[in-house]
Formats: C-alpha cells, structure tokens, sequence
C-alpha cells in the first residue's frame, strides 16, 4: 500500500505531461487517463514511523482528494473459465476456484 502523497505526486505528473498537448484534460484527475488500482484498500494501511493512528489513517490513498472520482469495481465473472480450452480444463479450474 502506498502512501496517499505518491498517487498526489503521479497525478500531478501526468497533468502536466497531458497538458502540453491538451489543455483541457490537464485540469482532469489524472490527465483524463485511466488509471487501475488493486486491492481492499480498507483493509490495508501504509506504514508511518512513530506515527499516531490518525497519520496512518490520512496516509491511506483512500483520504486523497480525488479519491471521490474512483469508481470500484468489483470482478463478478472468472474469465479464466472462459477462456478454457476444453470441458476437463474448465472443471478442473472451477474446482481450484471453489
């Protein structure tokens, strides 16, 4: 889990890169440009030295300003049972699965 300022700072970058070509998109979260985040970030907190519980708590990127422009997502379909090339395959990884 990274700390909130390193998504601030990669923000910031791609705003200004985008913004020499399209000046609009440079005032847009991220430069307009989609971005994928893993993980439950709930359950995971960054690390701060001899930090008190609120340091570590408003490190979380969920404490970002632009945190309110994330969308979550959440995987519903197992696109490995998808792409199985036969029937043995397909239930050998529904059984890994379950």
């Amino acid at each position: 889990m990274k700390n909130r300022l390193c998504f601030e700072a990669f923000d910031r970058t791609l705003r200004d890169i985008i913004k020499i070509e399209n000046e609009v998109n440079g005032q847009k979260p991220f430069g307009d440009k989609v971005i994928v985040l893993e993980g439950y970030f709930r359950k995971k907190l960054h690390v701060v030295k001899e930090g008190s519980r609120y340091n570590v708590v408003k490190s979380a990127i969920n404490y970002f300003d632009l945190w309110q422009n994330c969308k979550d997502v959440k995987l519903s379909q197992n696109m490995r049972l998808n792409t199985a090339k036969c029937n043995k395959s397909a239930k050998d990884i529904k059984k890994f699965v379950d």
